[in-house]
């Protein structure tokens, strides 16, 4: 800190940046405060909590599942909040939507591709109860998916 602030070092940019200096005075003030070990005082935290109360050191605790007028319709916990949500706008759920459109969503969602012909009809066919499963899970775990997601971080460290 002390070298930024005093511009000690050429590879290291003076501090504060777009700012004035400091003057001689307050770096010695700094480098005597480090000195005497930086000690805060308390009457600087001012009214700072305990770090522990933090919501993130807290267990996570699972939420009463809302009352809903179509029981039947939830299929899991989410739907119950979603289903709920949708009764206190006054609106109704969108109908479930057909085996096809529900593949092309989840190809598109995960891999940023239409699934080919070949690949609708396999899971037309396919009556058994864990087809869609299964489908997700090939799709997880696809060359396809991680050259996706990489795409993004490749992206945003301007790898060319």
């Amino acid at each position: 800190m002390i070298h930024a602030v005093a511009g000690l070092k050429e590879n290291l940019d003076r501090m504060p940046k777009k700012k004035e200096p400091l003057t001689p005075e307050q770096i010695g003030l700094l480098r005597a405060w480090i000195d005497q070990g930086a000690d805060w005082p308390d009457s600087a935290a001012g009214d700072a909590k305990d770090p522990r109360e933090h919501w993130a050191f807290k267990a996570p605790v699972r939420p009463n599942l809302p009352n809903t007028s179509k029981q039947t319709w939830a299929r899991n916990p989410i739907d119950a909040f979603v289903l709920a949500r949708l009764e206190k706008e006054n609106l109704a759920p969108s109908p479930e939507a057909d085996k096809v459109t529900l593949l092309r969503r989840v190809y598109l969602d995960l891999i940023g591709l239409p699934p080919t012909p070949e690949e609708i009809d396999a899971f037309v066919l396919d009556n058994s109860p864990d087809a869609w499963s299964r489908t997700v899970e090939k799709l997880l775990a696809s060359e396809t998916l991680r050259r996706a997601l990489g795409r993004h971080w490749l992206d945003a460290a301007r790898y060319v």
